[in-house]
């Protein structure tokens, strides 16, 4: 008996460890960029300085799913806005882009810029530009699916939690979490 405690413990104290690796790999890189508005900074120099930004985080490996899931939080901004959460809660909108040659990064983000509408304002848009999409993914603890994710995101680039963009629903989920 003794010794099923003692392993026990080991599994637990193993499982703890593991949940807490994982836990910490979901941060948002500290990576240099800018927003649509021309602001440049780090990543995280865009998230709110206290409490939680919510991100707004397309990730796709096509330029078509790309655009599906800019219409998506688009229209999940504009009813989080008619629900009031953006009064109280910062958002920022991240869109992660693979291997395009830095010659048209700028070209690329005036370019999608362009394509919001408002609620959102050029200075709550970024345009990330990485080498593997995937590889940011898993670094963020997010994986690459048709739709876009929605991240509550400490000062600190910590991810507190995520969840999927399915529609309409979705504003009214992000509002009880919030």
């Amino acid at each position: 008996m003794n010794t099923r405690i003692r392993v026990g413990r080991v599994v637990f104290l193993f499982l703890v460890t593991l949940l807490s690796s994982s836990l910490s790999a979901q941060s948002l890189p500290d990576v240099s960029t800018r927003s649509a508005a021309g602001d440049r900074g780090g990543l995280r120099d865009f998230l709110s300085g206290t409490g939680t930004t919510l991100v707004a985080l397309n990730l796709a490996r096509t330029q078509e799913n790309g655009e599906e899931q800019l219409e998506r939080v688009l229209d999940t901004h504009t009813r989080l806005e008619r629900l009031g959460v953006t009064r109280t809660q910062p958002i920022l909108h991240i869109n992660v882009i693979a291997g395009a040659p830095r010659l048209v990064h700028g070209l690329i983000r005036r370019g999608l810029a362009g394509e919001y509408r408002d609620p959102v304002q050029s200075e709550q848009i970024i345009v990330l530009f990485v080498d593997d999409v995937d590889e940011f993914a898993r670094e963020v603890g997010v994986p690459v699916t048709t739709d876009p994710a929605w991240l509550a995101v400490r000062p600190d680039g910590r991810v507190v939690w995520w969840e999927r963009d399915t529609g309409p629903a979705t504003a009214d989920r992000l509002r009880e979490r919030l």
